[in-house]
């Protein structure tokens, strides 16, 4: 879309009507850096909830809880399940394998949850995964959370956080909750992967993907495991994300 001259021009002529720009990842600071855009990395504003508004209360890390969250990458997938032109193969072929993924994990005795959360209008990707999941009959709870803190509580006492969603990861990494990350609609997932120096996201249609998911599973939720992957602290995170306001 960059290598487009019409769209560089209109980028530039929106940006230079801007007093002031931060970016949240370093992807897009790259393309503002390479357009010759002034501007501030920052990050997102999330921890600085987390740090100075949302009081944790007290609930410790339940060893079984496993969150799956969904991804805006579904909606590529021709996963339009109630649209009677809806490809219901398409949606088979890139993400059929998650109904394998919650059976395996019941039968190892964990307790699987799908979290999401919204006061007025729920991401549509959620309701159609709602749709499939009724279709598979698969046996997984769902949790609807009605408020920020509700859906922070839940995953903050997560073992586990398996999801292509931005936000979700940044509250893990936020609260010391191991994640598994996906690809989304967006670079902004794969940013977020690096600069947490976490594992290489997942990608929803590679080759062997359950047998990659289960193994990286495994190690997350074994006893030995010391939360290695969470190398940014909430206060460093918090610290970057303040610079979104240097401009007020």
């Amino acid at each position: 879309m960059l290598d487009d001259p019409n769209i560089i021009g209109i980028y530039k002529l929106v940006y230079q009507t801007i007093d002031f720009a931060a970016v949240r990842e370093h992807f897009s600071s790259n393309l503002l850096k390479n357009l010759g855009i002034k501007h501030v990395q920052s990050f997102d504003s999330l921890p600085l909830y987390i740090r100075d508004v949302y009081r944790n209360t007290g609930k410790e890390k339940k060893k079984n809880k496993v969150l799956i969250a969904g991804s805006a990458a579904w909606l590529n997938l021709s996963m339009h399940l109630r649209d009677e032109k809806g490809n219901i193969e398409n949606y088979q072929s890139g993400i059929d394998f998650l109904i394998e993924y919650i059976d395996i994990l019941n039968k190892k005795g964990y307790e699987v949850s799908f979290i999401m959360g919204a006061q007025a209008y729920p991401s549509q990707d959620d309701i159609e995964f709602l749709e499939y999941l009724k279709i598979r009959k698969a046996q997984i709870l769902l949790i609807e959370a009605k408020s920020l803190n509700e859906w922070l509580d839940h995953i903050s006492e997560a073992s586990l956080l398996v999801s292509g969603r931005f936000h979700h990861t940044i509250a893990a990494a936020c609260l010391k909750t191991p994640f598994i990350l996906f690809n989304s609609n967006t670079p902004k997932t794969e940013a977020l992967a690096q600069y947490l120096n976490s594992e290489p996201l997942l990608q929803y249609q590679q080759t062997n993907l359950l047998e990659i998911l289960l193994k990286r599973t495994d190690f997350l939720l074994s006893p030995s495991y010391e939360n290695k992957q969470q190398t940014h602290s909430l206060e460093t995170l918090s610290t970057l994300a303040i610079k979104n306001y240097e401009g007020l």
